[in-house]
C-alpha cells in the first residue's frame, strides 16, 4: 500500500511539472519580440529560389548556417532569416549576425494566442507565407534554422522536375511535407490556400507540433501524384558513439541528446538540438566542433 501511494505521489508531482512548463511554453509563446528588419543588397533581386529559415534563440547555429550557405550552396538562390524569438536579446543577436553577413533578416514574432512553442512556429510560418512568398511570388524552401549544408549541392536541381521536394511524413495514412525542410514551386501553390498551423478539426495527426504544415494536406498534398515528389531520404546518426541509430534512438528524447539526422547522403545535416532553451547535456558543443569542420575543409 506504501508503495502505491508514493507511486500516486510521484506521478501527481510529474503531472504538474508538465502543466508548468506547459504554461510557461503558453507564455513564452505568446510574446511579442519586435527588432527591426535588414534587407541585404540581394532582397529585391529575382532570383531562382528563396531560401527561408525559421529561426529561434540560437544565433550561433543562424551564423553557421549562413557561412555554410555561403560555402557550399550553388545556383540562384536569396536567403531569409525569419525570425521567431521569444528573447529580444537573441533576436537582436541573431539581427546582428545577419547584418555582418549581409543576409536579411526580419522579425515574425506575434502576441496572438497561442498554444505553445510549436503553434507559435506553425503562426511564423503563415506570417512568412502571406507576407513574404506571397509578395516576392518566387519558389521557396522552408528550412529550421539547424538544417545545414555540408556539402556542395545546387539549390536550382531539386525543383527541376517536380513541384516539391523534401523530407516526407506520414501518419494516419496521410503523406505531407515537413515544413522544416521542404522545398516548393511558387506557381503550383500561388492558387492554394495554405495553413500552416495544427489541422485541429479532425486532429488526424497524433504527433504534437504545428509547424509540419499538416494543415496543408489536403489543398495541397492530396491530390498531388507522390511518386512525383523528389523525396529527401534520412539517415539517423548517434554522434556521441559514431554509429547508425538503432531502432530504441528513434524517438524524442534520445534524439535530441544523441542524435543528427542526415538527408540526401549527407549533403545536408539537421542537428536536431539547436535552440538553446533544450537541455541537450552538451551536444551542441559537439555539432559545433562538426560545424567549424565543415567550414575548414
Amino acid at each position: 500500500m506504501k508503495k502505491f501511494f508514493e507511486k500516486l505521489k510521484q506521478k501527481r508531482t510529474e503531472t504538474k511539472l508538465r502543466r508548468q512548463k506547459r504554461t510557461e511554453a503558453k507564455r513564452l509563446s505568446g510574446l511579442k519580440i519586435e527588432v527591426k528588419p535588414y534587407y541585404a543588397q540581394n532582397y529585391s533581386e529575382k532570383t531562382f529560389i528563396d531560401m527561408i529559415t525559421v529561426a529561434f534563440n540560437n544565433p550561433k547555429i543562424v551564423e553557421y548556417q549562413i557561412k555554410l550557405f555561403k560555402k557550399f550552396l550553388k545556383g540562384s538562390y536569396t536567403q531569409i532569416i525569419c525570425d521567431n524569438s521569444n528573447n529580444e536579446e537573441k533576436a537582436k543577436a541573431i539581427r546582428a549576425v545577419c547584418e555582418r553577413l549581409d543576409t536579411t533578416y526580419i522579425n515574425i514574432t506575434s502576441s496572438e494566442k497561442s498554444s505553445g512553442f510549436s503553434d507559435s512556429h506553425g503562426r511564423a510560418l503563415n506570417r512568412i507565407y502571406k507576407n513574404i512568398i506571397k509578395t516576392r511570388q518566387n519558389n521557396f524552401a522552408l528550412l529550421d534554422h539547424d538544417i545545414l549544408p555540408i556539402k556542395e549541392t545546387n539549390v536550382e536541381d531539386y525543383l527541376k522536375n517536380t513541384d516539391l521536394f523534401g523530407y516526407v511524413v506520414e501518419r494516419a495514412k496521410i503523406w505531407y511535407l515537413w515544413a522544416g525542410f521542404g522545398f516548393f514551386k511558387y506557381d503550383y501553390l500561388k492558387n492554394l490556400k495554405l495553413n500552416f498551423r495544427r489541422y485541429r478539426i479532425f486532429n488526424l495527426f497524433k504527433a504534437e507540433g504545428a509547424d509540419t504544415g499538416s494543415g496543408n494536406w489536403y489543398p495541397l498534398y492530396s491530390k498531388y501524384d507522390r511518386n512525383k515528389v523528389f523525396e529527401a531520404k534520412e539517415e539517423l546518426w548517434n554522434i556521441r558513439e559514431n554509429r547508425p541509430a538503432n531502432e530504441n534512438e528513434q524517438e524524442g528524447k534520445i534524439i535530441q541528446e544523441a542524435m543528427v539526422q542526415y538527408f540526401l547522403d549527407r549533403t545536408w545535416l539537421h542537428t536536431e538540438c539547436a535552440s538553446e532553451w533544450i537541455d541537450c547535456k552538451g551536444k551542441n558543443e559537439l555539432i559545433y566542433e562538426m560545424l567549424e569542420g565543415f567550414l575548414k575543409d
